[in-house]
């Protein structure tokens, strides 16, 4: 078997060196991220069936909503309002046209509401996703954290299997084995 040279030793070293440091460091950034974005089961349930619920009675106000603006005549207190609107009694001190109007503003809002209505429902359409997609995040960074510390665990075994080559202990420092000087390098005159 032919030994290698020891620069590329060196430098194998050193990469590895690296590679742990790195991996410890994604770990520590990485880990706490994926717990925080991780829920139970349960609570991710009960908050995703809450939406889901409000959801669907936003929808059902919105379809009621547009419901009163074309029947809205026939419900109580606007059928004692229509009924007001042709009575000759009251016409005499108000134009009719008011009461029309005011039929029309009345409407008007309710189709405002189902806007408002609306425009809730999507947003809560859009956290449901949200929430799904930070749960898939979770998921995917636990898997890469698990890989991360299998890649760990192999670095600490390469350790000790070979600790004479690869020092554990990154606050000390280890100087290499020099050469011994040659007759070039002990001349008084350097600058010579």
């Amino acid at each position: 078997m032919t030994e290698m040279p020891s620069n590329l030793l060196h430098s194998l070293i050193k990469d590895f060196e690296v590679q742990k440091g790195v991996i410890n460091k994604q770990i520590e950034d990485i880990d706490p991220l994926a717990t925080a974005l991780r829920m139970p089961v349960a609570s991710r349930l009960f908050n995703s069936g809450l939406l889901i619920f409000i959801e669907i009675l936003v929808w059902i106000a919105i379809a009621a909503m547009i419901a009163f603006t074309f029947y809205m005549d026939k419900l109580y207190p606007f059928t004692i309002w229509n009924q007001v609107t042709y009575d000759s009694d009251l016409l005499s001190t108000y134009q009719r046209d008011d009461f029309i109007y005011l039929g029309w503003i009345i409407r008007a809002a309710a189709i405002f509401v189902a806007l408002l209505l609306f425009w809730i429902a999507r947003l809560l359409s859009t956290i449901r996703m949200k929430n799904s997609i930070l749960n898939i995040a979770g998921n995917s960074m636990k898997d890469l954290v698990a890989q991360h510390l299998k890649r760990k665990a192999a670095i600490e075994q390469m350790e000790n299997k070979y600790p004479e080559i690869l020092i554990t202990d990154t606050d000390s420092v280890v100087l290499p084995k020099e050469n011994p000087p040659s007759e070039e390098q002990n001349h008084p005159d350097i600058l010579l």
